[in-house]
């Protein structure tokens, strides 16, 4: 069982795919493509980001290499599902916009995170 700061990035990121998952059930956005992006970032990286976070609190991690091509792929698709919803919800009714606008900067910020994972995996 091994808690390290690696650990506790992949926690974080977990916990805000989740949320966005969860924000996303509140507010569709009514678009096919940021529906296809935004269900395949949130939902996509809740599955993946689970078993790397069991990977990594059981010390049975995937490869480092694996582990950073995730964390770039999750940048792409975050930031990619944060700009569609903020883009759509901009101008959206009163409850799903909340929801919508909430839901797109915490994708942004867990694109942020991901940077920030795979800047430390690439430099280890």
């Amino acid at each position: 069982m091994a808690i390290n700061r690696l650990t506790i990035i992949k926690a974080i990121e977990l916990a805000l795919a989740v949320t966005c998952l969860i924000l996303h059930t509140k507010s569709w956005t009514g678009n096919s493509t940021a529906e296809l992006v935004s269900i395949g970032a949130f939902a996509g990286f809740t599955i993946i980001l689970g078993g790397l976070f069991i990977g990594k609190f059981v010390d049975s991690a995937v490869g480092s290499r694996l582990d950073l091509y995730y964390s770039i792929v999750g940048v792409v698709l975050f930031v990619a599902a944060g700009y569609y919803n903020i883009d759509i919800f901009k101008d959206g009714g009163a409850d799903s916009k909340n929801y919508g606008l909430i839901k797109g900067s915490l994708a942004i910020i867990n694109a942020v995170v991901f940077l920030i994972d795979a800047l430390l995996g690439w430099r280890a």
